[in-house]
């Protein structure tokens, strides 16, 4: 269920928003050269340029469900 937020698959987002995708060689892409994700709840200096809205996804749990294992890369 997981959703990766990385500079690539968002770069038409990021572009739109005046920002920009670099990917140095033998680097991960990043945004205006700093980030190398491409959604975030505090950096202000990319702010403008990155989206901050949660992936929201929902799932029926039921009496059959044996494990429920909540995570977070970073908050």
């Amino acid at each position: 269920m997981m959703i990766n937020h990385e500079p690539n698959t968002e770069r038409g987002s990021i572009e739109n928003k005046c920002g920009f995708v670099s990917n140095m060689s033998g680097d991960v892409p990043r945004v205006n050269g700093q980030l190398a994700v491409s959604c975030a709840f505090d950096d202000k200096s990319l702010k403008s340029h990155l989206r901050s809205d949660p992936d929201i996804q929902w799932t029926n749990i039921d009496k059959s469900t044996n494990i429920l294992i909540l995570t977070s890369d970073g908050l």
